[in-house]
């Protein structure tokens, strides 16, 4: 047996007794109040004195990166938008069926927290969970940490993978879909036609599709909406 397919197995398996926990396999939906970027945007610069005096409860939701069990607690670090926030579980705080989910959890799956923001002894702001509400289970393992997604082809023929595993391929990702985005509004702005412009489809027309190959690539898409907007 494969490897990946023992694993799919074990988590499926996992999935099952998180059932038997009360916990839904598949939620649709999870109330969240701030989310990771937001938290740590704002409770960052706070000291360890001020949270504690604050008390600031928070929902939060995001798939497991790192996680760890000692005893009867635990730490996990959840990301989401690129960024991550540590959680702290510890079964007098989260219950004996809640502390139970933690156990079958795995990296990659997702999800929802909630508690109260404290630092930790190392001075990690942290959310102290109250409770844990399971989003969904990854059945199939994260590329190892050190060494990641590696292989070029691989990357792109699983680019959700490569988005979760390398942060900055994700950002490549947001600065080109502003870019687009920007260039789309201006032209909209100023009367331009958007269309497609099939590429890989065989027809009669290949021919003239290749002579004009220059103004049907995305990176002239601009020339294209130019001819277009010149014959409407």
């Amino acid at each position: 047996m494969a490897l990946d397919e023992e694993i799919y197995k074990l988590r499926l398996d996992k999935l099952k007794q998180i059932e038997a926990l009360g916990q839904q396999a598949y939620p649709t939906k999870y109330d969240f109040t701030r989310t990771v970027p937001q938290i740590l945007a704002e409770y960052s610069s706070k000291t360890s004195e001020q949270l504690e005096a604050a008390k600031t409860n928070v929902r939060v939701a995001g798939r497991i990166m790192a996680i760890r069990l000692m005893g009867k607690a635990g730490f996990a670090h959840l990301q989401q938008d690129g960024q991550r926030l540590q959680i702290y579980v510890k079964k007098d705080a989260v219950g004996e069926q809640g502390f139970e989910l933690y156990k079958l959890l795995d990296l990659g799956d997702h999800i929802g927290a909630s508690g109260y923001l404290f630092r930790t002894r190392t001075g990690e702001l942290s959310i102290h969970v109250e409770q844990i509400t399971f989003l969904s289970k990854d059945l199939l393992p994260l590329p190892e940490k050190w060494h990641g997604l590696t292989d070029v082809e691989l990357r792109y023929r699983q680019r959700y993978v490569d988005l979760v595993m390398n942060p900055e391929v994700r950002e490549v990702f947001l600065k080109r879909g502003k870019l687009v985005q920007s260039m789309r509004k201006f032209l909209d702005e100023h009367g331009f036609v958007e269309v497609e412009t099939p590429m890989m489809q065989p027809s009669r027309v290949a021919l003239w599709r290749s002579r004009l190959s220059r103004i049907t690539t995305r990176s002239t898409w601009i020339f294209t909406c130019a001819l277009l907007r010149s014959f409407i």
